[in-house]
């Protein structure tokens, strides 16, 4: 059901967006601590995580996904967007 040819890219995923420099992570790099430490390390003071919920059909993942960013928000004392 799901995709296996995605990969991480290999620059910062960090962009300024109305003077706020906003860390961007995949719904899938949410899962794991480092790659949204890696964004709040080159400066992100907000993370986005946007997700293709479509992906994954009626499956319990895109609860999961919300779940693991609300974690990270909370790890790395940030406001995360989800969408």
């Amino acid at each position: 059901m799901v995709r296996q040819d995605f990969s991480r890219g290999t620059e910062p995923g960090v962009f300024t967006m109305a003077g706020t420099e906003v860390g961007l992570v995949t719904c899938y790099e949410a899962a794991f601590d480092w790659a949204v430490r890696s964004e709040v390390a080159d400066g992100a003071r907000m993370i986005s995580v946007p997700s293709n919920n479509a992906t994954f059909d009626r499956s319990e993942m895109t609860y999961q996904q919300l779940a693991m960013s609300r974690v990270r928000a909370v790890e790395h004392s940030r406001t995360v967007a989800v969408r």
